[in-house]
């Protein structure tokens, strides 16, 4: 086991050690789409709804510099492990039923834990 490896569980152990604190959210990540001329319609292939632990933390005033964040938007720490795919912005996570856009996000240099900045849609 490679020392990548070895971050990315005790990053998932940690999420895990805070059930209190830490929720399950459906991420839904976004596929291509293709736009069809005879119908005028956009389809989305490839998409995927995967569940994530997630802890959610306030913004820091630090964090919004030299981003797009605002100090409205919600922190998801997600441990790469409780992932399947790879985030990218425009993807969005559901929240209490509520549509929370992806608009940044950030990994450590050995990918172990990922922090998204969502914003409500």
């Amino acid at each position: 086991m490679g020392l990548k490896s070895v971050f990315q569980n005790a990053a998932e152990t940690i999420i895990d050690a805070f059930g209190d604190v830490s929720d399950t959210f459906v991420y839904h990540s976004l596929g291509t789409f293709s736009y069809n001329t005879s119908t005028g319609a956009n389809t989305e292939s490839g998409d995927s709804d995967v569940s994530i632990k997630a802890i959610s933390d306030e913004i820091q005033s630090d964090e919004i510099q030299g981003r797009d964040v605002k100090m409205t938007d919600r922190k998801l720490l997600v441990a790469n492990n409780d992932i399947s795919v790879t985030p990218k912005v425009g993807d969005y996570v559901t929240i209490a039923g509520s549509r929370f856009n992806l608009i940044d996000y950030e990994t450590d240099p050995t990918e172990a834990l990922y922090t998204m900045f969502v914003r409500r849609s």
